[in-house]
């Protein structure tokens, strides 16, 4: 099976990282529908944080922002393994689940499961989640969806497919 170049790969996780965005938050920045995917990508993951969520992203809810933060950058990375991978080997249900614990004074764990295996393990705090540059996020999420196409291709390799219950 043919995978993309990492750097493809990295550009189009973060392509895919705007957009996601822009489908939650378009608006909230008078800037041009391109540059305000940037902007958002900025102040959610590349700004130094001063707190778990910037202000213009909190609504009602400052756990609900937490959790938008992380499902918004761990979809991107499902939606492309599930594409990239689960779809070409004709395997359309059940989808790739992703569980957030969001908390805003410690660590927000999240879980990616696809049925009994847990394909990523991560935690890190919310005003933590933030990368220095566009490079370094970009190799985190390669480096996230490599890790899921591994261990669902270990699934798969190692028969265990399919739980009969």
């Amino acid at each position: 099976m043919e995978y993309p170049k990492r750097e493809t790969l990295e550009t189009e996780l973060y392509d895919g990282l705007k957009s996601r965005l822009l489908e939650y938050h378009e608006g909230l920045f008078d800037e041009e529908k391109e540059r305000e995917g940037e902007v958002l990508v900025k102040k959610l993951y590349l700004d130094p944080q001063d707190a778990c969520v910037p202000d213009e992203f909190i609504g009602e809810e400052l756990l609900y922002a937490v959790k938008s933060k992380y499902y918004g950058f761990f979809s991107v990375i499902r939606d492309k393994v599930q594409t990239d991978y689960l779809e070409k080997k004709k395997i359309h249900y059940p989808s790739i689940s992703i569980l957030v614990d969001p908390t805003y004074d410690d660590v927000t764990n999240v879980v990616v499961i696809f049925q009994n295996v847990v394909l990523c393990e991560y935690g890190a705090k919310a005003w933590n989640f933030a990368w220095p540059s566009v490079p370094e996020l970009q190799k985190e999420m390669a480096d996230l969806f490599y890790q899921m196409r591994d261990r669902l291709n270990q699934y798969f390799v190692e028969g265990t497919r399919y739980r009969k219950d």
